[in-house]
């Protein structure tokens, strides 16, 4: 099916022109960013021939240097035979490695195994109806139709920086007809307009994370006209895939934490830190880290000390007190009990007195009697937060690292300038992460975890040369480069680990600041009177548990219904799944889909990898109706496991 224009020239005002005006206007209304932006009186850059726009004339040149029909289809045509997809080497299990996931992964591997041993042979790239393609280029738009029918994607995303375009691309193709042909078969569009790398990457990585990211698997790029950014961000998209497992929860993960952020909710007094930034300070902040450039720093910290508000973040607190810092806030944001023996062995060496503990709801309750003032804020993305809220005071960008909590916090609270230390993000010597008088140091199952650890990836210095990291610090630093873009957040990076794109890079020796006139403890409590206060038990609504199990039950009893349907009129993994999915990302069930949608997320990327790749379509399905029941079975086991989290005598005892 072609779309174009045929009805003759199109600069007399007449018909032709009627109809680029209601290609523009589908345009438009699909894709609502672009009312008022599409530019007007362009057609004169158009070059016709036979009536038909086939070139844009950019003034030092032409866009096709001929006919952009002729173009397009020999592109596609090549596309065909050569296409460019990225592919997963290893299954998507990124989060399974914890109980019920683990127990999947083992079933798959088991059944696999056993097809392997009677002959069978994975391919080694996708085969399957469906995908994202990411079309870089709309130009004329020539392209389009033939490239989709060619892919046959479930997502298309299209990306063109260039507005003049999209406008001209009206004159040459009905988007009307385009669009409403391909979405009557199951696409959906979305379309990128961004004109910077980074913001084109973030767009495309999220629009690949969609329904489960199940998708991302053999993902097709196509690239229509040789922009210098286009090339960039193909080149750049494969080292940013894992970014979109890295923040998944799983199950049991996000039952700590709902049971966490419940008994923290009933049992501790803390003031709640918004979101929304409160009036801005002119006094800055220092945000000290456990990198190990903060062992070359103490001199300098010790220096500027008088003159700024200090936050320590994560174990930096007992390098921070080793040599006589007392933070003003100490940040934590990990959920886990181990934080409770890190704290602890800290506490047994130094006092905590005059520390005011900033931490994330989710953490466990034990650690907020630790100190003598507690600000809570609410961890973004996880079930504790859907389900017990308030969700509109999530803080986003405040993760992985407790470096990435210390600069969003300082944005709730005020600041508009911090100095980073010991936020490395990595390591010049891979041999080492972590600064000294950490308890990296002191505590054996700390010291086994840094050992273990590596750094396989490469990043730039912050003061040259480069710095070993990894996937969880990459993500970091990415954050904190979208923190610094979005909140306008002033961020001197004083440590000598990888670079923070957005961040000025300087020397501690460098830096001059002049002793705060009242201290900063004083400036510390001002900020906190700001702050309401909840006592124990007053967080939460009386009812809440009582509402929460009733959507449970809800939930988990359309889960299992669709599961039980698929197996009789799903025809294969990827339409089970895609029929499945939407159920976990629905704003209904008062939140209670968080819960299972990792563990269930990543079930879905395991699963499709293997049998997306196998090309017998009776071994195939075979398969997928053995992994059914198995899928059935653990998800009644989620659902028994999380209902005794609602039982309300529970809550009664935690709230007494």
């Amino acid at each position: 099916m072609a779309f174009e224009i045929r009805d003759g020239g199109t600069r007399d005002g007449g018909a032709p022109m009627a109809a680029a005006h209601r290609s523009a206007a589908a345009l438009c209304q699909r894709f609502p960013q672009l009312e008022g932006r599409l530019p007007q009186g362009l057609d004169s850059r158009l070059v016709f021939e036979g009536g038909f726009a086939v070139d844009i004339d950019l003034g030092a040149g032409r866009l096709y240097r001929g006919d952009g029909r002729s173009v397009a289809a020999a592109q596609v045509a090549a596309y065909r035979q050569a296409p460019f997809r990225i592919f997963r080497t290893v299954p998507g299990g990124d989060n399974l490695f914890h109980g019920i996931g683990m127990t999947f992964m083992a079933f798959v591997q088991e059944r696999c195994r056993a097809l392997i041993d009677q002959g069978l042979a994975l391919a080694a790239a996708p085969g399957y109806d469906g995908g994202t393609l990411v079309v870089f280029g709309v130009g004329l738009g020539y392209h389009l139709d033939a490239l989709i029918d060619a892919a046959q994607p479930r997502r298309v995303v299209l990306v063109e920086p260039v507005p003049e375009f999209l406008a001209l691309s009206c004159h040459a193709i009905d988007w009307h007809g385009l669009l409403e042909h391909h979405e009557a078969a199951g696409r959906h569009f979305t379309l990128i307009t961004s004109a910077t790398e980074n913001e084109v990457i973030d767009q495309v990585i999220l629009e690949l994370a969609q329904d489960g990211a199940i998708h991302l698997d053999g993902a097709w790029l196509f690239i229509h006209y040789p922009a210098e950014l286009f090339l960039k961000v193909r080149e750049r998209l494969p080292e940013h895939y894992e970014r979109v497992f890295a923040a998944t929860g799983y199950f049991e993960d996000e039952q700590i934490m709902f049971v966490n952020t419940l008994e923290n909710y009933t049992s501790n007094r803390f003031a709640l830190i918004p979101a929304r930034p409160l009036p801005h300070r002119w006094e800055p902040a220092l945000l000290v880290g456990a990198g190990p450039s903060l062992d070359h720093a103490i001199d300098e910290l010790r220096r500027l000390r008088p003159g700024a508000v200090l936050f320590s973040c994560g174990t930096a607190l007992q390098t921070c007190l080793a040599h006589g810092f007392i933070p003003d806030f100490h940040v934590e944001c990990e959920n886990v009990p181990e934080a409770v023996a890190i704290l602890g062995h800290t506490a047994g060496r130094h006092e905590f007195a005059g520390i005011t503990l900033a931490a994330a709801l989710t953490v466990d309750p034990r650690l907020p009697p630790m100190f003598d003032d507690v600000l809570m804020y609410v961890r973004p993305y996880v079930s504790a937060t859907a389900m017990l809220g308030p969700s509109e005071q999530a803080m986003t960008l405040a993760f992985p690292t407790a470096i990435n909590v210390g600069a969003r916090l300082a944005v709730s609270l005020g600041f508009r300038e911090v100095y980073l230390f010991g936020a490395d993000f990595g390591a010049r010597d891979a041999a080492g992460c972590h600064a000294r008088n950490t308890v990296y140091q002191d505590l054996d199952f700390l010291i086994a975890e840094d050992q273990e650890r590596t750094l396989p990836l490469v990043a730039p210095g912050n003061f040259g040369g480069t710095v070993r990291t990894d996937l969880v610090y990459t993500i970091g630093r990415d954050n904190l480069r979208l923190l610094i873009h979005h909140s306008g957040l002033r961020v001197i990076n004083c440590s000598d680990g990888a670079r923070i794109e957005g961040a000025e890079a300087r020397r501690a020796s460098a830096v001059r600041l002049l002793p705060l006139r009242r201290g900063s403890r004083a400036v510390r409590d001002e900020i906190v009177a700001r702050l309401p206060r909840l006592d124990p038990g007053t967080g939460l609504e009386s009812d809440r548990l009582e509402r929460l199990a009733v959507e449970h039950r809800r939930f988990f009893a359309d889960l299992l219904d669709r599961i039980d349907r698929a197996a009789a009129d799903t025809p294969d993994i990827m339409s089970f799944w895609d029929r499945l999915l939407p159920l976990l990302d629905r704003n209904d069930y008062h939140g209670v889909p968080a819960l299972t949608s990792g563990t269930l997320k990543g079930m879905a990327r395991y699963s499709a990898f293997f049998l997306t790749r196998i090309a017998d379509r009776r071994l195939r399905q075979a398969l997928f109706l053995a992994i059914l029941p198995e899928l059935r079975r653990l998800v009644v086991h989620m659902s028994a496991e999380s209902g005794r989290m609602l039982d309300r005598e529970r809550f009664a005892s935690l709230a007494s």
